[in-house]
């Protein structure tokens, strides 16, 4: 990424088969509070995790529970990532269903600690449920991710946060892409 740009725009994504597993099973939005719990401003998000490695060395990636719904649907993604938008060879290390409800916010923050692997992956909010008051507010300018848009926010060390003023509850699916370097 561009150190000057605050947005990279990686294109649209069809999210209809994410939309329909979200909606045809229940998921415990609660469950897994880590998130919402080691990062303050956060604490208005819940999670559903499908890869994550809570260590943040980003080699312990641990498939939870939800992983077999989503196999499928992650796999179609990054291959789309690989053959379309990238056109390298690569995998997504991590992938978290985010979920804001309705009428409230991630407060004002700064990503310090990701600054450090923003070398290792690339870090894409995909956009599967939302409403037009959804505003991503990153450096100063203000974005409206529409459903199944795929945004890079340069948000390491810069000010963000996000206001869901809208009826609806906004669900990404946030992910690290990572490029495979020939071995």
């Amino acid at each position: 990424m561009d150190a000057n740009e605050t947005f990279i725009f990686y294109g649209n994504y069809d999210v209809t088969e994410f939309q329909t597993i979200l909606q045809e099973n229940v998921f415990d939005w609660y469950e897994w509070d880590f998130r919402a719990k080691k990062f303050e401003a956060l604490y208005q998000t819940q999670t559903v995790p499908i890869l994550f490695d809570e260590s943040w060395k980003f080699k312990y990636v641990q498939k939870h529970k939800h992983f077999p719904l989503f196999e499928t649907e992650i796999t179609k993604l990054e291959n789309h990532l690989k053959n379309d938008v990238f056109k390298k060879n690569g995998y997504i290390l991590n992938a978290l269903l985010v979920r804001l409800l309705s009428k409230h916010k991630i407060k004002k923050h700064i990503d310090s600690s990701l600054h450090f692997h923003r070398s290792i992956f690339t870090r894409i909010h995909l956009t599967i449920f939302t409403n037009e008051h959804c505003i991503f507010t990153c450096g100063g300018e203000q974005k409206n991710f529409k459903v199944g848009e795929m945004w890079d926010p340069n948000y390491t060390m810069q000010y963000h946060d996000v206001h869901n003023m809208g009826d609806t509850d906004r669900i990404n699916l946030i992910f690290d892409w990572v490029e495979k370097t020939p071995d």
